[in-house]
């Protein structure tokens, strides 16, 4: 078999094209890298945004099934009334007025226990704020939100969920690690101007370590954690600031996050 030599003139122009090929496509390279990386982002969106829908959707259905116990407490409650009236009339009778005292409390504490909570009449902020509500009050942990809307916030439910459904989970984990004292959770949400304003409280025993402007997870060893990275990137989209502190004294964690809308 004969072994097939390539001219040299052809070999040299060879040598000549194939590196204004390679310049050529270079463009068309770097074209379709930023194309699959813009896929790549569109479709993690894509899952995050549907994976808000779902939350939000379990969180409405959580409410209302929460809702629906509540007025069924209250029916019971209607329908117990007259008997809890004529047990009344007959301690009045018998002067027995330390157990009236008690039954008068005990109806009271049933009474609490029915009303449905409204922290805010943001559906969003409301959703949320009753779902880590229930699980602060089963854990013993003391649970206030202060909301103050002028009017309407100019963000995506999507965004608005995500923003302070992370807030509320990591200030909400923090407080189930802690093993001394009384934990809690305080959030403010305040609309001044155009600025949506919002301040999570929290107690925490663990010992913070600062990472530039925020700190490192005490989940995920010497990294942001996941929730405070999307916290920063939702304040980035709508033009705001965020900052952390924490007071080493109180062992109290701060987390303020003020978006321009």
């Amino acid at each position: 078999m004969g072994i097939l030599l390539l001219p040299d003139e052809y070999l040299n122009n060879l040598s000549a094209v194939i590196p204004v090929t390679i310049l050529l496509l270079l463009p068309v390279i770097g074209y379709l890298t930023l194309l699959a990386h813009r896929t790549v982002r569109e479709n993690t969106l894509l899952k995050e945004s549907i994976a808000d829908q779902e939350h939000l959707l379990l969180l409405h259905k959580e409410y209302y099934e929460t809702m629906e116990d509540k007025i069924q407490q209250t029916q019971a409650l209607r329908h117990d009334l007259r008997h809890q009236f004529l047990l009344i009339d007959g301690l009045l009778k018998n002067k027995q007025y330390a157990e009236l005292a008690s039954l008068i409390s005990e109806c009271q504490e049933d009474m609490e226990s029915t009303k449905i909570a409204v922290f805010c009449p943001h559906p969003v902020i409301n959703l949320l704020a009753t779902h880590y509500q229930q699980i602060a009050h089963q854990n013993g942990i003391l649970f206030d939100l202060r909301c103050d809307l002028a009017h309407e916030i100019k963000m995506t439910d999507s965004d608005l969920s995500r923003l302070l459904g992370n807030l509320l989970a990591n200030a909400t984990e923090a407080c189930l690690r802690v093993k001394t004292g009384q934990p809690f959770i305080r959030i403010s949400i305040v609309q001044l101007g155009s600025t949506l304003n919002i301040c999570v409280w929290n107690s925490t025993d663990a010992t913070l370590t600062p990472n530039g402007a925020t700190f490192i997870s005490t989940k995920r060893k010497n990294r942001t954690g996941c929730g405070l990275f999307s916290i920063h990137n939702i304040t980035q989209k709508y033009h705001g600031e965020t900052s952390t502190t924490w007071d080493q004294n109180t062992r109290t964690f701060c987390h303020k996050v003020s978006l321009a809308l």
